[in-house]
């Protein structure tokens, strides 16, 4: 026999309505009627666990579910047009699915009276037995929702919500594209569960609420109403409310924000964790921290915080790296990896612990070109060395030709290995070459807005003389701003080799392509 286990004796581990996240078990819908009373509840079938009717979720997996809606009119009460797809938790089992249905099976035998219910169902439900009744009597959703037995060849129709407000009534009486109504119903035989089609026209939350009812004692009992939620594909995503944050030292924590978005239904859970991914300290500038997050049943927003310490000393911004990892629904007796599609979104973050002590100001202690060579035949490369450690971004830096004020595109790599930041501009786009830059003297000018603590935007003006000499002139092998015989000597010594300082279009070797741009450069000033 299959061990079975009522969620009411794991009280300790309830949380508010609709939590546990049921997606391809077989699991019905089950009504009982014990000493004077009605109740419902959603067994389990795989995990031998009935759970309380207000605390389970019954998930639609959409990439699973998708049915096209035959054409006729037969079809008009699920909702859609013809050729159209809905979705369809079907009476056929599918692994990819809730299998799912409706039951009495508790019900102790003789305790229903016995009636055909042929009458009442116009027809839909026939046959002397012991049978409830179960009426749909209240509805929400963002569609339609239907039951209906047999596939898609002459469906029997139970239950629609789809109102298309024609009075069309067919042979057997009922309106089936009425809206909610007294024909909304379907009838489970006393110690039985049955297998219907579950449908649904829209993705969302859906809301039912079912009000048994069956002969006892020889008069009708009806019960009180129940309600089932339904989640077609509306879990949502979890993610970090933002991509970086930022606290003072002195504040003390951290908070983190983590939200969920695309929808909100059922319990899910996610990891969180500081990573070594920045330049901040663990024990030193902050605490390591790890844990788990569990968003409630329509819960969007949950957080997280982080110790920071204050250690007295001046120094520049430092980071720490955030992670999200492991989304899944919120554990359910049994366990089960069988989880909807939760994804992740922004799982990564960035803190910024802002210094409270005196910071000394960041500076440029100098710009080298191609690495500190000499030649300015091609120019692939301009680095800039900051005292502190920083994270500029390419719009921190512009490099402008300064004959038309053209500007080069450029990308930026950040080298922290050393006591400070060294930013290497490398080039694209309309001023460019090859890598190189065009021939022309440069401008460039470091944006203090850019750079946290750097007081004042910095600005190197290219010459032939002085400084780093930003500028480029093609042939120019001893950066004296003109192209002379003593470049001629090393271009010749040069010729055919690999030799990058003049091959000016890239193909590895000096040849006669690149002697023709040499020539048109003979005794050129830059």
């Amino acid at each position: 026999m299959q061990r079975r286990m009522s969620l009411l004796a794991l009280e300790d581990r309830l949380v508010p309505a609709a939590n546990y996240i049921l997606t391809n078990e077989h699991a019905d819908l089950q009504v009982n009627y014990a000493a004077g009373a009605w109740s419902t509840f959603v067994r389990d079938h795989d995990l031998g666990v009935d759970f309380p009717a207000e605390s389970s979720l019954q998930y639609v997996n959409t990439a699973f579910a998708g049915s096209i809606r035959p054409a006729g009119s037969t079809f008009d009460f699920l909702g859609v047009p013809a050729g159209a797809t809905y979705f369809r938790l079907p009476n056929l089992q599918n692994p990819n699915l809730l299998y799912h249905g409706i039951g009495a099976e508790d019900v102790a035998p003789g305790t229903f009276g016995v009636y055909d219910p042929a009458l009442e169902s116009k027809g839909r439900q026939a046959g002397a037995g012991r049978w409830t009744r179960l009426q749909l009597t209240q509805f929400s959703g963002p569609g339609t929702f239907s039951l209906f037995r047999n596939g898609d060849a002459g469906p029997v129709r139970f239950v629609s919500t789809f109102q298309d407000n024609i009075s069309n009534p067919e042979a057997d009486g009922v309106d089936y594209t009425d809206g909610l109504g007294p024909d909304d119903a379907f009838w489970v035989l006393e110690g039985s569960h049955v297998h219907l089609n579950f449908a649904f026209s829209a993705v969302g939350r859906y809301e039912l609420t079912f009000r048994p009812s069956a002969i006892i004692g020889g008069s009708l009992s009806v019960g009180p109403a129940f309600k089932f939620i339904y989640s077609v594909q509306n879990v949502g995503q979890l993610g970090f409310q933002a991509t970086s944050y930022t606290a003072n030292e002195a504040a003390g924590n951290a908070s983190i924000s983590v939200v969920r978005t695309g929808g909100s239904d059922g319990a899910v859970s996610v990891d969180y964790a500081t990573t070594i991914a920045g330049t901040a300290t663990p024990d030193v500038d902050f605490t390591a921290v790890t844990g788990t997050l569990t968003f409630n049943d329509l819960e969007t927003t949950k957080t997280f915080t982080i110790p920071l310490l204050n250690d007295g000393n001046a120094e520049s911004a430092e980071t720490v790296g955030l992670l999200l990892s492991n989304f899944r629904p919120w554990d359910k007796p049994g366990g089960g990896t069988e989880d909807p599609p939760i994804e992740g979104i922004s799982s990564t973050a960035t803190l910024t612990i802002q210094d409270d002590d005196s910071t000394p100001p960041v500076t440029v202690t100098g710009v080298s070109v191609n690495a500190g060579s000499v030649q300015r035949s091609r120019v692939t490369s301009v680095s800039v060395a900051f005292d502190q450690h920083i994270a500029p971004a390419n719009s921190a830096f512009r490099l402008q030709r300064q004959s038309d004020s053209a500007v080069v595109g450029l990308s930026v790599s950040l080298d922290n290995s050393g006591p400070g930041t060294v930013a290497t501009l490398t080039f694209g786009g309309a001023v460019s070459e090859f890598g190189s830059l065009l021939d022309g003297r440069y401008t460039l000018t470091v944006f203090a807005a850019q750079i946290p603590g750097l007081a004042a935007d910095y600005t190197l003006i290219g010459t032939p003389t002085g400084g780093p000499k930003l500028y480029r002139l093609f042939g120019d092998a001893d950066a004296d701003g003109q192209v002379t015989n003593g470049d001629f000597l090393a271009f010749r010594l040069a010729f055919l080799s690999g030799s990058p300082t003049f091959d000016v279009d890239g193909s590895g070797q000096v040849s006669n392509a690149d002697f023709l741009r040499f020539r048109l450069n003979f005794l050129a000033t830059v």
